[in-house]
């Protein structure tokens, strides 16, 4: 298991980011009822990829869009974490988490991700707020979805 001093915490917090855009052209499709859902979770995190992507799952089913494993548009979830110990006894107090939201698609063969919007963040997490870990990661995919939405009906 990695661990990172506490120290070093209140560095991560100043690099926190979340970026917010507009739709872009090239989200926009001929059946804009589905979109690809592709999530992945390291190890080290809280929580499961099973829970984030239930979690995920009910923010398509408000938006009336139908998760899909196509690869031709996708919107692709990516949560990485580092456990947080503090003092030589490594006990765990909580979690960096790192977590990308950007869509994605496939041009002849090969699947890429776009570099913008990118709809992540840079969180500190403490021990026993999972909750709160995904509820953060859902209102991203939420401000994904919007701007699918507005790409497409808008």
């Amino acid at each position: 298991m990695k661990y990172i001093n506490s120290s070093i915490c209140c560095f991560l917090l100043l690099g926190a980011f979340s970026v917010n855009a507009s739709a872009q052209s090239w989200m926009k499709q001929d059946n804009p009822d589905s979109l690809g859902l592709y999530v992945r979770v390291s190890d080290d995190c809280p929580i499961t990829k099973e829970e984030l992507t239930k979690r995920i799952e009910g923010e398509f089913l408000r938006a009336r869009i139908k998760p899909t494993r196509s690869l031709s548009l996708n919107i692709t979830v990516e949560v990485l974490c580092l456990s947080i110990a503090q003092g030589s006894s490594n006990t765990v107090r909580g979690h960096a988490v790192n977590y990308g939201i950007r869509f994605g698609a496939t041009m002849e063969v090969n699947h890429f991700l776009y570099d913008g919007p990118n709809h992540g963040s840079l969180l500190i997490v403490p021990k026993g707020s999972n909750q709160y870990l995904l509820d953060a990661i859902r209102d991203s995919v939420s401000n994904a979805l919007t701007d699918y939405l507005k790409a497409n009906f808008g």
